[in-house]
């Protein structure tokens, strides 16, 4: 085998030796040219897009005098595919307006491309089976006070 490791070229794998009972490679090698004993766990998967096996409908903006944001109950979001879903699912606001910010974002996509895209994490920690539905309220601080817009995108996979 003596293959360097991608990430550490000063890690050479010698020999695979066998599978761990989570699937990871269990291998012997040289680690800065001493031996040395490797679990190799692969890299997650980026968030694959699956944005066309959901029914996505948007409510109407409504202004929060108190917060001094705007909320919108979206996504009324049905698992129109077929399959059930047991992966963590975010709703992901691609080309969000300028001068709006997603209040209460999950994070900012950095795997799935294009990066820095705002997200709300649906994960729920249960299934998603067909036909079941989901909201999610979004809430926007917009310093502009212009529109507020976005192109919706649901994501499927644990790295975003």
């Amino acid at each position: 085998m003596n293959a360097p490791i991608s990430d550490h070229p000063e890690w050479v794998l010698f020999e695979a030796v066998g599978l761990s009972d989570t699937g990871y490679i269990v291998g012997s090698g040289f680690r800065d040219r001493k031996q040395a004993v490797f679990l190799l766990i692969p890299k997650p998967s980026c968030g694959a897009s699956a944005t066309n096996d959901f029914t996505i409908t948007r409510g109407g903006l409504r202004y929060n005098n108190t917060t001094k944001r705007f909320i919108q109950s979206v996504a009324v979001m049905r698992n129109s595919g077929s399959q059930t879903i047991s992966e963590p699912v975010a709703f992901v606001l691609g080309g969000l307006s300028p001068n709006v910010t997603l209040f209460n974002l999950g994070g900012n996509t950095a795997c799935a491309l294009p990066a820095d895209r705002p997200f709300v994490a649906l994960d729920g920690g249960s299934t998603w089976v067909p036909g079941q539905t989901r909201t999610v309220v979004l809430e926007f601080a917009n310093s502009g006070n212009g529109g507020i817009a976005y192109t919706p995108e649901v994501l499927v996979g644990a790295e975003r």
